[in-house]
């Protein structure tokens, strides 16, 4: 592999280093990112000192194959970076889209992440004790009550941020 170029990208996520390699491989272009790897945010809220293995491992755990391209060394994650690899920008979407497509599809892919062949008799289970609907109903609560804790802040909030409509 013969390198045509290496820098530094700036931050990553949330602050944490980030670079970014660039190289020839077989006459194409390659692109990698290395960012610092740190345990979810779960485990900080839970006052826990957190793995961060816990990561690799479940997307290595995924139902679906996962990226031959994403490796963890050390204390960082590398990854590939490639046009069709990027975050989804819902602003960006077509005017005429279909939501409900959209978060089932975002909710399959992270039951993929999370679902593992142990888990699955008790996932089973579970689900079978659950009434019909349960999960939108959950869902409906949620937006219920996140919207009301929005109205609160809105009502208290500087005058600036009350220009944020809904």
């Amino acid at each position: 592999m013969n390198s045509i170029g290496s820098s530094g990208a700036g931050a990553g996520s949330l602050g944490k280093p980030r670079f970014v390699g660039l190289a020839r491989y077989g006459g194409s272009a390659v692109a990698r990112e290395a960012k610092a790897l740190v345990p979810s945010a779960a485990t900080w809220l839970s006052g826990g000192r957190g793995s961060t293995v816990r990561a690799f491992d479940a997307v290595c755990g995924a139902v679906r194959d996962r990226d031959p391209f994403l490796t963890i060394e050390g204390a960082w994650i590398v990854r590939r970076l490639a046009p069709d690899c990027i975050k989804i920008t819902v602003g960006r979407f077509p005017g005429k889209r279909n939501h409900r497509r959209l978060l089932r599809a975002m909710g399959w892919e992270t039951a993929n992440v999370h679902l593992r062949d142990h888990d699955r008799a008790a996932l089973a289970a579970d689900l079978a004790r659950r009434p019909l609907r349960w999960l939108e109903e959950a869902v409906e609560r949620m937006t219920r009550a996140a919207l009301a804790d929005w109205r609160a802040w809105k009502a208290h909030a500087p005058k600036a941020a009350r220009g944020i409509r809904r």
